[in-house]
């Protein structure tokens, strides 16, 4: 399932932000993002691969959140 599509059904509050609040719309994203790698790490896979787009702290959080900083 491609991303937007998990994120439109999963979190509609994603679609109701207002895209000029961009700490809310970097808030949902990063819920939305921890529980889907959560759901990937249950599942069994063996790491996650993160492209940071220039956005290092929005990942640094995901990782901190899943417990996996060492």
């Amino acid at each position: 399932m491609k991303l937007w599509a998990w994120l439109w059904a999963a979190r509609p509050g994603i679609v109701a932000a207002q895209h000029d609040d961009v700490a809310e719309v970097r808030r949902i994203g990063v819920d939305a993002a921890t529980e889907l790698c959560a759901r990937q790490l249950d599942a069994g896979a063996p790491g996650l691969h993160f492209y940071t787009l220039n956005q290092a702290g929005l990942t640094t959080e995901i990782v901190r959140r899943l417990n996996l900083a060492g």
